[in-house]
């Protein structure tokens, strides 16, 4: 609860919330080393997905099946973000909420790099039927 005092015509907001004490996390305690450690982690997990998509991946199929298991192969990667989340105290609906952002930012680019893909080779399949015609004597 905050709550708003005037002071010789000057405002000063006071907070009444209950003081944190030594077990608890507040925002301010992550350390340098600590938020590198997320960072790399979090890296090792892009570096997961891009290493699936560049090993390759049916086109035939709906994209969404194909980044359903791109992101399942790679969940893994989020393991040592939430021990390290653990480790700092830092509250479970904080974490969730940091590693279902990276999940979404992964599905989205992972679905717009299938289908990207998917459509240049629908173009390339095309393009190919059209050259055929256009050989095909008359």
């Amino acid at each position: 609860m905050s709550i708003l005092i005037i002071a010789g015509g000057q405002a000063v907001a006071e907070n009444k919330a209950d003081a944190a004490t030594a077990d608890s996390w507040s925002e301010s305690t992550l350390s340098e080393k600590t938020q590198q450690q997320i960072q790399t982690e979090a890296l090792n997990y892009q570096k997961c997905l891009n290493q699936q998509l560049m090993a390759g991946f049916p086109t035939e199929t709906d994209p969404r099946a194909v980044t359903d298991t791109i992101l399942r192969r790679c969940e893994e990667q989020l393991i040592p973000i939430k021990k390290t989340f653990d480790a700092e105290k830092v509250p479970d609906e904080i974490s969730n909420r940091y590693l279902r952002q990276k999940r979404t930012q992964g599905a989205r680019n992972v679905l717009k790099f299938v289908m990207s893909a998917q459509a240049v080779k629908a173009a390339e399949a095309a393009s190919k039927q059209i050259d055929n015609q256009n050989n095909q004597p008359r």
